[in-house]
């Protein structure tokens, strides 16, 4: 997957390409949580001076399914993973990435429906999860 740092105005102009909103959530060794806001794009895309291309490596994903308005319900979701999720699945994470897919809805909407792709290395069991 080939995401990128564009600017909106090129994004809703499709000059970028999928349009797809995508959060990168990588947590480093330090407990430091890095996130980066970015589009799916198309790989001939070349990021705007100060932004910049990042590819995500093929990683095996646990999808879990968010539903509520924004921040509340994406919140509640990762308190929820924190809590235990790996654990209680028979998961371990790998270090790769883990994904937030946004959908086109408005944030606010009751019925507002996203996806969490967590990174594992040990799968188990079924990868497609709700927890709300």
């Amino acid at each position: 997957m080939i995401l990128a740092g564009v600017t909106l105005e090129n994004v809703k102009s499709n000059q970028e390409g999928i349009q797809q909103a995508i959060g990168i959530c990588k947590t480093q060794p330090d407990f430091r949580f890095d996130y980066s806001a970015t589009y799916q794009v198309e790989t001939s895309v070349q990021a705007p001076k100060g932004l910049e291309i990042i590819r995500i490596p093929s990683a095996t994903y646990a999808v879990i399914s968010v539903k509520g308005p924004m921040p509340s319900s994406l919140q509640e979701t990762w308190r929820k993973i924190i809590q235990g999720f790996f654990q209680e699945n028979n998961l371990k994470p790998a270090n790769s990435p883990n994904l937030e897919i946004y959908s086109s809805q408005h944030p606010q909407d009751t019925d507002y429906q996203m996806e969490i792709w967590l990174a594992i290395a040990d799968i188990t069991n079924n990868s497609k999860t709700n927890l709300i």
